[in-house]
């Protein structure tokens, strides 16, 4: 399913096949990546400035995989270098200035790709789930009353 997504940022040097798991943007990969997807999700509803996107993390409660303001301003970096986000100087009329986030045309499709790939996850944990349900359901059901030693029967 990592094909489905590119990673935002190469692994020093080249992925090797054991970085590529932890270089997967997929929502099989690491919570950090999901924190990018749920940024663009954001920004799909209209340009927000840094401040106000890590309050709408904290709103859609990612708990302890929630980054500190500075981890997200720096993936803002790295969103804004690949070309799924810009961003702009706004001056503020009572204060300092802040920079004002906006999703790209890329980044729209970005977005998109993670519809699918976390559409096409509910999907295969949905069916993982059912079969389990299904196993024990069968196992209740086919449960017989111990026997052996274990159970407190001798042995003739």
């Amino acid at each position: 399913m990592s094909d489905i997504i590119e990673p935002l940022e190469a692994e020093p040097g080249g992925a090797t096949a054991a970085s590529a798991a932890d270089n997967c943007v997929c929502p099989t990969g690491k919570v950090e990546r999901f924190v990018q997807a749920c940024v663009l999700l954001f920004l799909a509803r209209g340009p927000s400035h840094g401040y106000d996107l890590f309050h709408e993390l904290v709103a859609f409660d990612l708990g302890q995989e929630l980054p500190d303001l500075a981890t997200l301003y720096k993936n803002l970096r790295r969103m804004e270098a690949r070309g799924l986000v810009t961003s702009q100087w706004q001056a503020g009329a009572a204060g300092p200035g802040r920079r004002g986030y906006r999703l790209t045309p890329k980044g729209q499709q970005y977005l998109e790709r993670w519809v699918q790939a976390l559409a096409h996850g509910r999907s295969l944990i949905d069916r993982f789930l059912a079969e389990k349900g299904r196993l024990a359901s069968l196992h209740d059901a086919q449960r017989l009353p111990a026997t052996g030693p274990e159970a407190g029967e001798r042995e003739g």
